[in-house]
């Protein structure tokens, strides 16, 4: 008897589960009959980077060709003793959307990465997004 009114209830639960979830679904606008904006939001990308002179050149030149319109990209490069600086000198000139700041001393109290994202938070617009990359750019062997 017991089992009875437990599937009973389950089962009046499932219905009502069901029904509820699917009114809900009829209240969502599907993304066809929504609108496109006239104009894409501002993204800025953020890159420390640090000693990458290995894979430095090939991963900002697949960041530089990204299909979007409204970006900029903030290279910090945060006491870079390899040739970095040297590599990272020509991007400008390449892709006017690159701006390269150099960083050649810590503030008292601060790590190296986080300095380098304040300082290229600093300098982007706040009407915008950011996105935060790593710079972990090798593969790794196994």
């Amino acid at each position: 008897m017991a089992l009875l009114i437990y599937s009973i209830i389950v089962t009046t639960a499932s219905i009502g589960i069901t029904i509820y979830l699917l009114w809900g679904f009829t209240k969502i606008k599907s993304l066809s009959s929504q609108p496109l904006t006239a104009a894409q939001p501002s993204l800025a990308i953020i890159i420390p980077v640090r000693n990458e002179e290995e894979d430095l050149e090939q991963a900002l030149q697949s960041v530089c060709n990204i299909n979007y319109d409204n970006y900029r990209i903030i290279v910090v490069n945060d006491r870079s003793t390899d040739r970095t600086a040297e590599i990272l000198e020509k991007f400008p000139q390449q892709y006017p959307k690159l701006t390269v700041t150099t960083i050649t001393g810590l503030p008292d109290g601060w790590l190296g990465k986080n300095n380098a994202l304040y300082r290229a938070i600093k300098a982007v617009p706040k009407n915008g997004f950011y996105l935060l990359m790593q710079t972990y750019f090798t593969t790794p062997t196994l």
